[in-house]
């Protein structure tokens, strides 16, 4: 998997190249592992999880930039099998552990709002055939993303905010 960009992404990235997976399961993998602060704190820290809901934002940016191009090379069995089934099974999975550990709230607040950002930087592999087939991206990642990392932010203030 080709990674240009910042060092650190590179050298986060080079242990899941390592696995000879897919270039498909790889970005599932990085998509999970970016999720991982967030989970944790869904957990664990109540409404302070914002913060660790945040930091799963700003890796989730990070670690699929590099893939942007990527995602238009994936067959469509690749795109539901090995990137959409896993990561919804995945956001279900983690709503499902919420509930009986007394933080249902957790499955709005940051499970919704990681299923947002993931969707957004994921969004070549939920086109429709003939767009996907165009393969031109009319707004650039990083406006789509910004846009829905900024609403996320927003909500996670407000969850702050209550908190406090």
């Amino acid at each position: 998997m080709h990674t240009p960009g910042h060092p650190w992404v590179k050298n986060y990235i080079k242990p899941i190249d390592g696995l000879g997976l897919p270039a498909s399961a790889k970005i599932t993998l990085l998509v999970i592992t970016a999720s991982l602060p967030a989970l944790g704190g869904s957990l664990i820290a109540g409404r302070l999880s914002s913060l660790s809901t945040l930091l799963s934002v700003a890796l989730i940016y990070l670690l699929l930039k590099p893939v942007q191009a990527q995602l238009f090379e994936l067959s469509p069995e690749q795109r539901h099998w090995h990137v959409s089934m896993p990561i919804q099974l995945f956001m279900l999975a983690w709503a499902l552990v919420l509930a009986p550990v007394g933080e249902p709230e957790q499955i709005g607040r940051t499970v919704g709002a990681l299923a947002i950002v993931v969707a957004t930087a994921l969004w070549p592999i939920y086109m429709s055939r003939k767009a996907y087939e165009r393969k031109r991206r009319t707004i650039p990642f990083d406006q789509t993303y910004g846009l829905a990392a900024a609403i996320v932010v927003i909500q996670q203030i407000f969850i702050v905010g209550n908190a406090i």
